[in-house]
């Protein structure tokens, strides 16, 4: 099974490069970015390409777009994919933001590497009972469609 690909955006280069490392020596294959408009590029190209991104962290403050208008614009186009805002404003108006538009974790710099891989691995969780319930959703309208072109075909 290949590695889950994670995109880390961050314009810090030293904390992106600590997620990359630490999230690399626990077996996924992350892809990094400088800023919003970089990681909207390759989540665009990502998207449509045969290994799309299961994964997106992104710092909340960043020049050009923000990881708030990340996860809008992210979410408008997937918004099942999982997202985490890491950012050193913790205050409750920075988190709120970061929910409203979407983000499912909300994590404070700077973080042990302990705090970022349980974060990574509840995301996943979660993404995995989505995927499950999204799949027992369509086979149940798929039963009920069938059900009832059986019926009107009787009438």
């Amino acid at each position: 099974m290949a590695s889950k690909r994670v995109l880390v955006v961050d314009d810090e280069e030293c904390f992106r490069e600590w997620i990359e490392h630490v999230l690399a020596g626990a077996g996924y294959a992350p892809v990094t970015a400088v800023d919003g408009v970089e990681a909207f590029g390759k989540y665009n190209s990502a998207r449509s390409s045969t290994q799309p991104f299961e994964l997106l962290i992104t710092d909340l403050v960043m020049p050009g777009i923000s990881g708030a208008e990340l996860v809008g614009k992210v979410v408008e186009t997937e918004p099942f994919l999982p997202l985490i805002v890491v950012s050193g404003k913790h205050d409750a108006e920075s988190v709120r933001e970061t929910l409203y538009a979407g983000s499912w974790e909300f994590l404070q710099k700077p973080c042990k590497k302990d705090e970022l891989l349980a974060v990574v691995k509840r995301a996943f969780e979660k993404a995995a009972i989505l995927q499950a319930e999204a799949h027992k959703y369509t086979v149940m309208n798929s039963l009920i469609n069938v059900e009832r072109q059986q019926s009107q075909g009787r009438r």
